[in-house]
């Protein structure tokens, strides 16, 4: 028997009152939450000023007592805070089934809204986080960020003014940088930071509760209104409805306007609606009734991607983004996929032969053309290239480097030495495919600390249009430092992984999974670059370039080189396990591996990268042949 219209009137009256009242809630919970963190600022700026000395600074023997006062004070605000957020749940939920009150009668309706709140309160997100972790997430950041400013303010003053006080007494004047340092422990400059960290900065503890806040009272409350509505005769759907205020295009569009089910557009059975699509969601939701449902809906009944299809561009572009709307456009992305991040839809479709930039399938044979073949047998393609028969004669250096390069070749200035380690490495690279550059030279000052480069167009390889080049001081010179930097490396190394250690035993949950995962990547990284552990440097950093050169002139090279890594189970550790350096990104992976390969030390690399260097190899192709 359908509902009567005077009921069904009455429910819709009432729902769109509950979503009123709870919009007003939702503002007051946040007003709340700010004036909560705004009393811990307070709080915590009287206790700076509190501990400031006469000259308005906070001293070392003053720390240990403002830091345990300030992690008091932030435990009182954790409280205020999870009461507050618990309380407006409660309320929103109580909201959420008012409009069914009359259906439900009042035991029914007590308990959807407690249900309602334990439901919001144990649901676990894609990222594995319930609202407990997210909550500890917000309170741990705070209490980090706090006892940070304040030890770094302090111990930089004490230091500062130690070092000032040793100027004064030799009669010197005092540096403006130490003045600027000592300035950091005044309690003004203190209360400054500490409330840009919990308060106005960007990512500070108030903006990332605000947003927990604002996801799980809508949450609390649509949970709730879900629970009643499907409770009551006659209801065979909710309706998924974008705020007044949505902002701009996203998934939120397609849920709200594809009719996925035949109920009309926006409109999910049980325990199908995708609300919430995202956090910090101001949608709603409103029950929809079986006499409700047209012909037409029924008859119109499509998927996401048929939907999506009837779309224009920016509609589609800000539902999916703007690659996963080229793979849509291509007829690559599947119906399932829709939801699916870029990230992991690119290493599938790598893996399936599937260009990412085309989106056309990878060609697992290169055609007929003449290049050179790699045996498919050897394990270090670069090993049968013979070693430069001249070591003393600059001149014979500067022409065999000349067949690389179609335009200049400048090796001014430097030892026959040099220039034999720097050629011998571009040969044992380049020479085997006869690759070649429009020109090879120094640079005097280096790019952000490099010490060789490859400038290659961003478009598609033409000869002339790129060049290798390499800091002059460190091919004379600068190479003889490596192996001490190599020592610094690994006690820097040592160093971060005894804090991963710490950090691995005071966490639990999914904080302490992230320590593991990365302590162990950071294990297995036993060099920073293979210049460092190299008999030769100049010779690896030499072959790394020209391994560049390889990558970016390559037909389908990049393409090829991360499908491989996936079919051959290429781990993040493995990565780390060639070098830190090389894990930076899949170009300066394989420049590494080039460089090992080069150097006849494959048997430091793991297996898997070797098998899917050589497998990528096997079809390379340059761009002008």
């Amino acid at each position: 028997m359908a509902i009567r219209l005077a009921t069904k009137a009455k429910i819709k009256r009432a729902t769109q009152a509950a979503q009123a009242q709870t919009t007003i809630a939702d503002g007051a919970a946040l007003n709340d939450l700010k004036n909560i963190y705004q009393r811990a600022v307070d709080e915590l700026r009287a206790k700076v000023n509190s501990y400031a000395d006469g000259s308005g600074s906070v001293r070392l023997t003053a720390m240990r007592n403002l830091l345990a006062d300030s992690e008091r004070i932030l435990k009182q605000l954790r409280q205020a805070q999870d009461t507050a957020l618990f309380e407006r749940m409660e309320e929103v939920a109580a909201l959420g089934v008012d409009p069914f009150a009359e259906q439900l009668g009042v035991r029914r309706v007590s308990a959807a809204a407690k249900e309602a709140v334990k439901v919001a309160r144990n649901f676990v997100a894609a990222d594995g986080l319930q609202l407990s972790d997210r909550l500890w997430r917000v309170n741990n950041s705070a209490k980090e960020a706090v006892g940070r400013a304040i030890q770094n303010a302090v111990i930089q003053g004490q230091s500062a003014s130690e070092a000032a006080q040793e100027f004064l007494r030799t009669g010197e004047p005092v540096p403006a940088a130490l003045n600027s340092k000592m300035e950091q422990a005044q309690a003004g400059k203190i209360n400054r930071v500490l409330g840009q960290q919990l308060m106005t900065g960007e990512g500070s503890a108030y903006h990332n509760a605000r947003r927990v806040f604002r996801t799980e009272i809508n949450r609390a409350h649509g949970t709730a209104f879900k629970n009643a509505a499907f409770d009551v005769e006659g209801v065979i759907g909710t309706r998924f409805l974008l705020s007044p205020n949505h902002p701009e295009t996203d998934i939120c569009d397609l849920h709200a306007k594809a009719n996925i089910y035949g109920l009309g557009a926006g409109v999910y059975p049980k325990g199908k609606s995708p609300w919430p699509a995202h956090p910090n969601t101001i949608s709603y939701e409103v029950a929809v009734f079986e006499d409700e449902v047209s012909e037409a809906d029924k008859a119109g009944k499509q998927s996401a991607s048929e939907w999506l299809a009837t779309q224009p561009y920016n509609v589609q572009a800000g539902v999916l983004g703007v690659n996963k709307q080229r793979a849509f456009a291509a007829g690559v992305l599947a119906n399932n996929e829709i939801k699916t991040p870029w990230r992991v839809l690119k290493n599938r479709y790598l893996g399936k032969g599937v260009n990412t930039t085309t989106f056309t399938n990878i060609p697992r044979e290169v055609g007929a053309v003449a290049r050179k073949v790699i045996d498919a047998a050897s394990i270090n393609p670069f090993s049968a290239r013979a070693t430069l028969p001249f070591k003393n004669s600059l001149e014979q250096l500067r022409s065999h480097l000349s067949q690389y390069a179609l335009g200049l070749v400048n090796v001014d200035g430097i030892t026959s030495a040099s220039a034999y380690s720097l050629a011998a490495g571009i040969d044992k690279v380049l020479g085997l495919f006869n690759n070649s550059v429009g020109r090879i030279q120094w640079f005097a000052r280096a790019p952000k600390g490099a010490v060789g480069g490859y400038a290659h167009p961003r478009t598609q390889w033409t000869p002339k249009s790129d060049e290798l080049f390499f800091k002059k001081s460190y091919i004379t010179k600068g190479y003889k430092n490596e192996p001490a930097e190599h020592l610094a490396y690994l006690a820097k190394r040592d160093k971060e992984l005894a804090a991963y250690d710490k950090r691995i035993a005071s966490n639990d949950g999914h904080l302490r999974n992230v320590a593991i995962k990365n302590r162990e990547k950071l294990a297995a990284a036993t060099r920073w670059s293979a210049s460092s552990i190299a008999d030769n440097p100049v010779f690896a950093v030499a072959a790394h370039e020209a391994g560049h050169v390889l990558y970016y002139q390559g037909r389908n090279i990049p393409e090829l080189w991360q499908r491989q890594l996936i079919a051959q189970g290429a781990t993040d550790v493995d990565w780390f396990a060639v070098s830190e350096y090389g894990a930076t990104n899949h170009s300066e992976l394989f420049a590494e591996v080039t460089a090992f390969m080069a150097m006849g030390r494959e048997n430091l690399l793991p297996a898997s990268i070797v098998k899917a260097y050589t497998e990528t190899l096997k079809n390379y192709q340059r761009w002008d042949e």
